[in-house]
């Protein structure tokens, strides 16, 4: 500490005396700090959470494809490749709020799996930029008459809005990734992505919180509109900080083949002292200007959720800093291409949001990935869909209260659950001895609440169990025209698990007192996802009938049967057959 002088010590006196506040000049007198800058804002705390909140299985995919789990692979809850049975780590998508699924990561029973991985160690956020407005997704329904388009929807996917302005939506975004250091492998790497809104903040907070700055890439895309009054913004900033001072860099893998017309690429170049340079056979490595286009409208890759990021983009940032089999996560993960691009490079995957038309979007991207891969030959482990257990207990409600001043005062309307309940029909179909197969017959909305309003004098309202759009013309005359013309059209996926109950959900919980994490057995049971049908964007069909199941034993089974609506609502009916004691159903 420096020297004061008698006149500082005097005034020091003074203000304690009299109860006021010391001026900012004397904290760095009197106290000893190696920070030359930091940054202050309002709501700003040193506290980080550490609440510990138990994860839900709800559902499993496993790596068979449907072919396979018709023949019997894996039947009668045999433990087989990707399923509830086998040991190792499990990819993971999990719906909350991620600065609860952070500290419940970091603090909880998971932490442990994930160390045993080897560590987080590269984490991708493309998190909201604070844009001051709703964000929307397209929804589109059923499949479209006489070959035409699908009918099409919007619908709030998340919320950009902060009522407490700037200063919120930096605190949360800090507090997260404080978080997200802490629960990165020594040489982990976090990218995080923003455009001009946000980035001059983004890059102040990496550095206060993660110090070792690597890069600012600019993402360079084309297309869209062009602005009339100030240059057009095509870029957005991707900020890349490590963790610790060696980190994971594969340069090989991220090579550009050079241009055919490239002299250098054909014979290298000589310099003046004589010293021939040739050229890498892999290419050239990219610099940090990246030209990478946006995903267009009619790309196969394109899946309708907004703010969706080309997979070239993230297999470019996963392929330089993880290697095969790392562990890597997205905490905003949207419509998944992380995820989805870290699946098919074989690395392990955390990925969370807290939208439910993100995990949706998610879970049937992998689904339709897998897919694609059987197809191929290949197979991939398999993943599960968590939730975090926020309802019914102290540690829920104290969750809750500590967010509540973070949270907007347009919460509800930025993050809608459109709750439906609805019915399910389907019918057993047998075939021999001990196989079945489930048609589906009906999905009868049977009850629908608030509508949602949306922009341009036109809304969408529940009328009577159907999607009805309703819109006025320029004098006022309203009209409406159905969007859900027959029960298929609110489906937009459904599965079926044909042993339901042979695999409880398991809640690890960290004990209070002693540290100690202790398994609990939760009140239901975990979705096995054998067969499904969903739409996608290039195929709006969907198959109504399942291939057949065959168990190795006859007698009384229970199959559960999952319908997944437009909205990303699930729901489920259960029936019951008993194999081997009918032979044919036709």
């Amino acid at each position: 500490m420096p020297r004061l002088t008698p006149r500082q010590r005097r005034e020091i006196i003074d203000r304690i005396e009299s109860g006021e506040h010391l001026p900012d000049k004397y904290r760095f007198l009197l106290f000893a700090d190696r920070r030359e800058t930091e940054l202050v804002w309002n709501g700003k705390s040193a506290e980080v959470c550490d609440l510990v909140l138990p994860f839900r299985t709800i559902e499993r995919v496993d790596g068979r494809d449907a072919e396979k789990a018709a023949a019997g692979a894996g039947r009668d809850g045999a433990p087989c490749p990707g399923s509830h049975g086998r040991s190792g780590w499990i990819n993971k998508l999990i719906r909350g709020d991620n600065k609860l699924i952070l500290s419940s990561l970091k603090n909880g029973p998971l932490r442990a799996e994930i160390e045993g991985q080897g560590g987080l160690k590269l984490i991708y956020i493309d998190p909201p930029f604070d844009a001051g407005a709703d964000v929307f997704a397209d929804l589109e329904i059923g499949e479209g008459e006489a070959g035409g388009k699908p009918e099409a929807i919007r619908t709030i996917a998340y919320g950009d809005v902060w009522g407490r302005g700037e200063d919120s939506f930096i605190s949360m975004i800090y507090d997260r990734l404080v978080l997200m250091r802490d629960l990165l492998a020594e040489d982990g790497s976090i990218y995080a992505h923003c455009d001009w809104r946000f980035n001059s903040l983004m890059r102040l907070l990496l550095q206060e919180v993660f110090k070792n700055y690597n890069n600012e890439i600019i993402w360079h895309y084309t297309g869209g509109g062009r602005a009339g009054t100030y240059f057009s913004k095509k870029h957005d900033s991707i900020f890349w900080y490590a963790k610790g001072e060696n980190w994971i860099f594969n340069p090989d893998a991220i090579r550009i083949p050079y241009k055919e017309t490239s002299g250098y690429a054909k014979c290298g170049i000589t310099s003046r002292g004589g010293r021939h340079y040739s050229p890498n056979p892999l290419g050239t490595l990219p610099d940090d200007v990246w030209d990478i286009p946006i995903v267009n409208p009619l790309s196969p890759e394109r899946s309708g959720y907004p703010t969706q990021k080309p997979e070239a983009l993230l297999e470019r940032i996963i392929k330089a800093s993880s290697r095969e089999g790392d562990l890597v996560a997205d905490f905003f993960c949207g419509s998944g291409t992380t995820a989805a691009v870290a699946e098919r490079l074989k690395r392990k995957w955390i990925a969370a949001d807290m939208s439910k038309l993100a995990v949706h979007a998610t879970r049937k991207r992998l689904m339709g990935l897998r897919r694609d891969l059987a197809a191929g030959g290949e197979s991939r482990p398999a993943f599960e869909v968590l939730v975090l257990e926020e309802c019914g207990a102290n540690a829920g409600r104290t969750a809750r209260k500590a967010e509540k001043a973070m949270r907007c005062a347009t919460r509800k309307r930025a993050f809608p659950d459109f709750p439906l309940t609805a019915r399910i029909e389907v019918a057993p179909l047998y075939s021999g001895e001990r196989r079945v197969a489930v048609r589906l017959e009906n999905f009868t909305v049977v009850c629908a609440h608030s509508p949602v309003f949306l922009k341009n004098r036109s809304g969408i309202v529940l009328e009577h169990g159907q999607i009805v759009r309703i819109g006025k013309d320029r004098d006022g005359v309203v009209h409406r025209k159905p969007v859900t013309r027959k029960w298929t059209d609110w489906i937009d996926c459904w599965s079926i698990d044909f042993d339901f109950g042979r695999a409880s959900d398991v809640v690890n919980r960290k004990n209070a007192e002693g540290g100690e994490i202790e398994e609990n057995g939760g009140d239901g049971f975990v979705f096995e996802n054998m067969w499904r049908s969903f739409r996608t964007r290039k195929d709006r069909s969907l198959e109504l009938t399942s291939v057949f199941h065959e168990y190795r034993e006859g007698g009384r089974k229970r199959i559960a049967v999952r319908v997944t609506d437009v909205f990303g609502n699930d729901h489920v009916s259960v029936i019951e057959v008993r194999a081997g004691e009918r032979t044919t159903n036709r």
